[in-house]
């Protein structure tokens, strides 16, 4: 039940994080698309594409968190450190079920080259294949892992490129919820509050 109402409580930024992986999505294939035939371009634009999709993951969840912040300081609103956290979960609730189910294909796998048995090897391809295209910025990286492991793709990957959005929701709530700028706590910027420089 309490789950139920955070969804609802957060369902506008929930729902932004789904839409701007959707967008993502077609940046990354066409970024893919168009460096396929070279191997150190597809990479770089993977990598482009990713830290784009942080960028701005990071920044939707700072200007959430920065807004709620007054709300938490009065008590209007319980203190919660990792709701950026919270709110990447549920929006990434299909790419974490695509990675189960890429898993446990791969795992009742007994004979991979004659792809046996064929309801396992189905599971795997299957999940594989949608938890790529859904999120086509990682392709890159993900075919030089490819590369790296003799053709073959660990399944761990499609746990491992969910864990970039939830840090990056997870950071930018945290320090919008303590009012806190990340080029400040690098030293290169000053907390949003201050009166000389705001940015």
């Amino acid at each position: 039940m309490a789950m139920i109402r955070f969804i609802k409580d957060n369902s506008y930024l929930i729902f932004k994080m789904m839409v701007n992986q959707l967008g993502m999505m077609m940046f990354g294939m066409v970024l893919s698309m168009a460096t396929y035939s070279d191997d150190r371009l597809h990479i770089a634009t993977s990598v482009f594409a990713v830290g784009f999709y942080m960028v701005l993951l990071y920044m939707m969840c700072w200007e959430y968190g920065q807004k709620e912040r007054v709300k938490v300081d009065h008590g209007r609103l319980p203190y919660m450190p990792l709701k950026g956290l919270y709110m990447s979960l549920c929006a990434n609730v299909v790419n974490i079920l695509l990675a189960i189910l890429t898993i446990v294909g791969f795992v009742f796998i007994t004979d991979m080259a004659n792809k046996q048995p064929l309801w396992a090897y189905r599971l795997y391809d299957s999940a594989r294949f949608f938890a790529l295209m859904i999120q086509a910025m990682f392709i890159g990286l993900v075919n030089l892992h490819r590369s790296m492991n003799n053709g073959d793709i660990n399944p761990l990957v499609f746990v491992l490129i969910i864990l970039p959005a939830l840090s990056a929701s997870t950071l930018g709530y945290f320090l919008g919820l303590k009012d806190v700028r990340l080029l400040g706590l690098l030293g290169l910027g000053k907390k949003s509050g201050d009166k000389e420089d705001k940015r």
